[in-house]
C-alpha cells in the first residue's frame, strides 16, 4: 500500500511538473511575443511619432510668428547674411511682413558691406515669417516649411543613428 501510495505521488509530482513546465514554457513565448509586439509597435510608429513632433513645432512657432515682428526680421537678415555677396537683394516676405522689413531695410544694408540696394517684394504666396533672398548669385529659402524640412531631416538622420 505504502509503495503504491509513493507511487501514486511520484506519478502525481511527475504530471505537474510536465503540466506547469508547459505552461511555463507557453507564458515565455507570450512574453516573447508580446515584447516583439512592443518593439513592432514602437518601431512603426517612430515616424509617427516624428511626424507628430515636427506638427506641434510648427503651430508653436506659426502662432510666435504671427505674434511677433522680430522673427522675421532676424529671418529676413539670416537670410541675407547666408546669401553669396552681392550688391543687391531681391527679398520677398508675405505682404502682412512687408511694412516690418522695409522699416528695417536701412538696417540690413548697413548690416553688410557691399551691399547697395535691397528691394523688398510682396509675395501672396509666402507664408508669414518666412522669406525668401533672391541675389545675381544665389537663392536662399528662408521659409518656415524650409526650414523645418531641413529639421525633419536631421531627426531623421538621428534616428537611423540610434
Amino acid at each position: 500500500v505504502e509503495e503504491s501510495f509513493q507511487r501514486g505521488v511520484d506519478e502525481g509530482l511527475r504530471r505537474a511538473e510536465a503540466d506547469f513546465g508547459s505552461a511555463l514554457q507557453t507564458l515565455l513565448a507570450l512574453c516573447r511575443q508580446l515584447d516583439n509586439l512592443r518593439e513592432t509597435i514602437l518601431t512603426n510608429s517612430i515616424g509617427e511619432m516624428q511626424d507628430l513632433v515636427i506638427a506641434i513645432a510648427e503651430k508653436i512657432v506659426r502662432i510666435s510668428v504671427r505674434e511677433q515682428d522680430a522673427t522675421i526680421v532676424e529671418t529676413v537678415d539670416e537670410a541675407i547674411h547666408s546669401a553669396v555677396r552681392s550688391d543687391e537683394f531681391y527679398v520677398y516676405v508675405h505682404p502682412e511682413d512687408f511694412a516690418v522689413i522695409q522699416a528695417k531695410s536701412p538696417d540690413f544694408i548697413a548690416g553688410l558691406n557691399g551691399l547697395n540696394n535691397l528691394v523688398i517684394k510682396k509675395d501672396p504666396a509666402m507664408e508669414r515669417g518666412g522669406c525668401k533672398v533672391e541675389s545675381e548669385n544665389c537663392t536662399v529659402d528662408a521659409t518656415i516649411t524650409s526650414q523645418f524640412e531641413i529639421i525633419r531631416e536631421q531627426i531623421k538622420k538621428r534616428l537611423k543613428q540610434v
